[in-house]
């Protein structure tokens, strides 16, 4: 009897610690995610510098992992934040929304707004260029001249 709870315990510690656990998105969350990016995100936002009239994102993917390191409360920060942006809610430094201003409010669907999160989330895994590496004044600067895009 006192084995079978002692199992018992033990199953359910096992049980309750894998549920704390914070699982990455699939990879078919991430592909899912892309295509909301593509159709939505990406008329605003490009995915690497130079920017476009918002903040790459992947700066902002890495802005957000750095304060929310794992994905359910990154997602929840996205379907929070993007139907009702505001300074205080952002979690980029202020210079962003300083030069890009404050992106509009989009009332998208919660399981669209997390698809798009694990696309995010999955951006700052990619190997990136030094900080501030192609950029000038906000321009892109071509490898070869000084000629600017």
């Amino acid at each position: 009897m006192r084995i079978a709870l002692v199992a018992t315990t033990v199953l359910f510690l096992v049980a309750a610690r894998s549920g704390a656990q914070d699982p990455d998105p699939t990879p078919e969350q991430v592909a899912r995610g892309q295509q909301v990016f593509e159709l939505i995100c990406s008329g605003c936002h490009a995915v690497d510098p130079p920017p476009d009239s918002a903040p790459p994102m992947r700066h902002v993917a890495r802005h957000l992992r750095r304060d929310l390191q794992a994905f359910p409360e990154f997602a929840e920060h996205v379907r929070t934040y993007v139907p009702a942006p505001s300074p205080d809610g952002s979690r980029l430094p202020p210079m962003a929304i300083e030069r890009f201003g404050l992106m509009p409010a989009l009332p998208l669907t919660d399981d669209v707004l997390t698809a798009a999160a694990a696309y995010i989330w999955s951006l700052s895994d990619a190997p990136q260029a030094p900080a501030g590496f192609g950029m000038r004044h906000g321009r892109h600067i071509s490898p070869d001249t000084t000629a600017t895009r």
